[in-house]
Parts: structure tokens; C-alpha cells; sequence
């Protein structure tokens, strides 16, 4: 578990390069990070990809501190096909 929630901050700072306080929920497979104004994109669509974590906003914050929220899946190491399936909710 400690190793997920190191990818997981991994690939947020390398995604964000001002990610902050982040916090990973590997419980519920959720990620909450937040950005300065210059990493700051408004709503994501689609998927961010990067060290075979593959993230999918589900909320973010457009006042002072920007924040994002995302789903994230955990690419297992041991084959390429096997991934983590995301935690299907309703809106936040």
C-alpha cells in the first residue's frame, strides 16, 4: 500500500510541477493535490497518464488554492492488462 501511494505522488508532482499537499485515499482509489495558478487548467477531460498511473478528475476547486480531485488506477507491474478498475460513483 505504501508503494501505491508513493506512485501516486510521484506522478502527481510529475504531472503538477507545483503539486502540494497531496493526499492519496488508497481505500477509495482517490487523490486530492493542489496546484498553484500557473498549473491551474480549469476542468480536465480525459485521462492524465504518467509512471503507469493513470488519473481521471472528478472535481476541482477554481478559487484560491486550486485543487483537483482525481480517481486513479494503478498499472500492475506484473502484466501490462492487469489494472486496478476505478470506483464508480455518482457526482460528488
Amino acid at each position: 500500500m505504501n508503494s501505491e501511494i508513493s506512485k501516486v505522488k510521484l506522478s502527481l508532482k510529475n504531472s503538477f510541477q507545483s503539486a502540494s499537499n497531496i493526499y492519496v485515499d488508497s481505500v477509495n482509489k482517490e487523490c486530492e493535490v493542489t496546484v498553484s495558478m500557473d498549473d491551474y487548467q480549469g476542468a480536465i477531460n480525459g485521462f492524465i497518464v504518467n509512471d503507469d498511473v493513470k488519473l481521471k478528475m472528478i472535481d476541482y476547486s477554481d478559487i484560491y488554492p486550486f485543487k483537483y480531485i482525481f480517481y486513479y488506477l494503478i498499472k500492475n507491474n506484473k502484466t501490462s492488462k492487469n489494472i486496478v478498475p476505478f470506483n464508480v460513483r455518482g457526482p460528488l
